[in-house]
């Protein structure tokens, strides 16, 4: 969900896909242990700030990278470029 709001990965990207595409993002010397801190982080933020029906955008330490939260800040819907899947 995270991934996909902040524009990481595309819409309608399956696990198996999006684990691949985010693991492409790292530095090619990452082992095993920083690829899962990287993961832990991003499943925190959806815990503690990315809620899945209502993220609360205002104390995003993201938003100015967020294309879904600076929509939703400014009134409106989420784009559809980025959709809401959880």
């Amino acid at each position: 969900r995270v991934a996909l709001r902040v524009g990481l990965i595309p819409p309608k990207t399956s696990e198996a896909k999006a684990h691949d595409l985010l693991a492409r993002l790292l530095p090619a010397d990452c082992d095993a242990q920083r690829v899962y801190d990287h993961h832990e982080v991003l499943m925190f933020h959806g815990q503690r700030c990315c809620f899945p029906a209502k993220p609360a955008c205002g104390r995003c330490p993201l938003l100015d990278l967020c294309p879904t939260g600076q929509a939703l800040q400014a009134g409106g819907r989420v784009p559809l470029s980025t959709g809401d899947a959880s």
